[in-house]
């Protein structure tokens, strides 16, 4: 697997330091959701979503979430007033942040974890990387592109959306497989199986699914009024979370993953949701 040297000396991670930005200890996080509220993120228990809401960081500045499948740790981007950004990690549990991607001057467009929760890919400046929970080994993973979305499913394939191509592509071997064509997406996750593929579409501001390679992509959501995006799925495969901002206000709605022009069932406010636990 090549590794590109001179990036690495920039970027490289010693280990985690801690950021001293938590937000304090949350109780009873087991299964559900990390979302951004506020510029905050957040975690929602799927016993009761709009009820459970819990802070973890009060930085003003986060995005993109990715949590670990068993649900136990949430990685995200730290922006700053200077125009650097950084990744970090927190527990879901709450307590110290810890940067896994020191701070520097990039554009992140997307964080996935690998299913045991070991490595974290993301997308940066076109290109998808890795490092290791524990914020060593820091490496590209594949070309640069206009890469976007990475996504892993339970066999450990690493999947994402490259707009130069308008597909979404198998990324190993520092090489880039197109997979799904969807030129009109913005982006979008594979199933937890690595058979389906669901996204937002651009053109048509809704969700579509894939629910085979070649096949014609199902709608899945249809809300009058409303832009919906940002597709993520349950562990076991068979929900779907996505945001609309129908009303003027951004929330997070879910629906079985074999729906058709759904309006989705709220879950709360808020945007960027990834499902774990």
């Amino acid at each position: 697997m090549r590794v590109w040297l001179a990036a690495l000396l920039v970027l490289s991670a010693c280990g985690p330091n801690d950021t001293g930005g938590g937000g304090g200890t949350t109780s009873g996080f087991a299964r559900g959701i990390a979302y951004v509220s506020g510029g905050d993120i957040w975690v929602a228990d799927a016993s009761d979503f709009q009820s459970s809401a819990q802070m973890l960081t009060s930085s003003g500045a986060d995005s993109e979430p990715a949590l670990t499948r068993d649900g136990h740790t949430v990685a995200f981007v730290r922006s700053d007033p200077s125009g650097s950004s950084s990744i970090d990690s927190i527990a879901s549990s709450g307590g110290t942040e810890e940067v896994l991607v020191q701070p520097a001057s990039h554009s992140y467009a997307g964080l996935g974890w690998s299913p045991d929760g070991s490595t974290l890919y993301f997308a940066m400046d076109g290109a998808i990387w890795m490092v290791i929970s524990d914020g060593t080994g820091l490496m590209q993973m594949g070309p640069t592109g206009q890469f976007s979305s990475p996504s892993v499913a339970n066999d450990g394939t690493l999947w994402a959306f490259d707009a130069s191509s308008g597909a979404f592509s198998k990324i190993s071997g520092g090489q880039a497989t197109l997979g799904f064509s969807a030129p009109t997406a913005v982006r979008g996750a594979i199933s937890p199986s690595g058979s389906a593929l669901a996204y937002e579409d651009g053109s048509a501001h809704d969700v579509f699914v894939f629910d085979a390679p070649g096949s014609p992509p199902r709608q899945l959501t249809q809300v009058a009024g409303g832009n919906q995006g940002s597709p993520c799925w349950s562990t076991d495969g068979s929900t779907i979370f996505f945001t609309s901002d129908i009303g003027g206000e951004t929330k997070i709605y879910s629906t079985p993953e074999s729906a058709t022009q759904a309006s989705g069932t709220l879950v709360q406010v808020g945007s960027m949701p990834s499902y774990g636990g």
